[in-house]
């Protein structure tokens, strides 16, 4: 009997011994805006993307989602609190760019050249 309650138990240490240690995975989440679903190399977009193609190679795509609005505030909200965006009772949240306010695709052209920076691709 004590033979049989000794194996037991070294069976029990030799299993957490021999466990394979993991370690948490890396996980990059990356938010953008106004951007189509293949605006980026890996997904045979013409922007070079080279980083981002090593990571989709290396790892897993998720490629299929939906956002709950079309502007980037009230999407973060949803990506953070995993709630819709209406149910956020912030007074400004909603309210950014009511019905008939200038976008700034709509009004770029009025910068004046100096004091300000552009980002080519």
């Amino acid at each position: 009997m004590n033979l049989i309650r000794t194996f037991f138990w070294v069976l029990c240490l030799a299993g957490t011994v021999l466990a394979e240690r993991t370690t948490p995975p890396n996980v990059v989440f990356i938010l953008t805006d106004d951007q189509s679903w293949d605006s980026i190399g890996f997904l045979g977009g013409k922007v070079h993307t080279p980083r981002l193609d090593r990571m989709a190679k290396e790892g897993m795509q998720l490629t299929d989602f939906n956002v709950t609005s079309t502007v980037c505030s009230p999407s973060r909200y949803s990506f953070l609190t995993g709630r819709y965006a209406g149910r956020c009772k912030a007074p400004r949240f909603m309210t950014e760019h009511p019905p008939g306010d200038q976008t700034q695709v709509e009004n770029i052209g009025e910068l004046e050249l100096e004091g300000w920076n552009l980002a080519k691709l």
